[in-house]
């Protein structure tokens, strides 16, 4: 099951998410348009990148962003892997990040925000977060288009979780220096259409999809 919902039109929240990372070449950018208009967002991040780039891991927890935990390798079957499968591409994330020093995180979107039934049975410790705002701007790579694909899509749908790629699954892509780009647009935009933007940890709305941890 895709894990995507139609939030209504009058939802004026926002919560940004951003999936792959990290990438040295486009998330400390990121971080630092959304330090310019005091922005938290979420990180959900793959594991293989957070031992490539500790510092960077580091850099957006020191800057008061949540992190989510988003496989180790980013399987394209992962919904279909066993149970153990599942947990151990999970578990790999949760034990780098502590490495690191940083609290296991509570917070899953699966690869492509897939979940199955039986993904939930097995991840019942976790907010398992789907999205209600995906554009694959990961396969955009006009900055302008991102914006504007964005715009009109809140523009029918309301507020609710963005999801945007600073990464490309386990690969690292300079062309997604583009996002900075595109939120130093995007935000004062939506501010100025009277949105308003939370940390997602911070969402109460029935319009998101978060399955809360048991």
């Amino acid at each position: 099951m895709f894990l995507f919902k139609k939030a209504t039109s009058k939802d004026k929240r926002i919560y940004l998410t951003f999936d792959d990372g990290p990438n040295p070449d486009a998330t400390p950018g990121i971080l630092d348009v959304l330090d310019v208009f005091e922005i938290k967002a979420a990180f959900f991040l793959i594991g293989k990148n957070i031992k490539r780039y500790p510092e960077v891991v580091k850099d957006i927890h020191a800057r008061g962003h949540l992190i989510g935990n988003h496989s180790h390798t980013h399987p394209m079957l992962f919904p279909f892997f066993s149970p153990e499968l599942q947990i151990k591409q999970t578990q790999e994330v949760d034990d780098t990040l502590e490495n690191l020093g940083i609290q296991q995180s509570r917070y899953f979107r699966p690869p492509n925000a897939i979940c199955t039934q039986h993904t939930r049975g097995v991840f019942k410790q976790y907010n398992i977060v789907g999205v209600n705002h995906w554009i694959c701007d990961n396969l955009i790579f006009s900055s302008r288009l991102i914006v504007s694909t964005l715009l009109k899509s809140i523009r029918f749908r309301g507020g609710g979780i963005i999801v945007l790629h600073d990464g490309a699954h386990s690969l690292i892509s300079r062309t997604r220096k583009i996002i900075a780009t595109a939120l130093n647009e995007l935000i004062p935009r939506l501010l100025s259409q009277g949105y308003q933007f939370h940390r997602l940890d911070k969402a109460t709305s029935s319009n998101v999809i978060i399955k809360e941890s048991a």
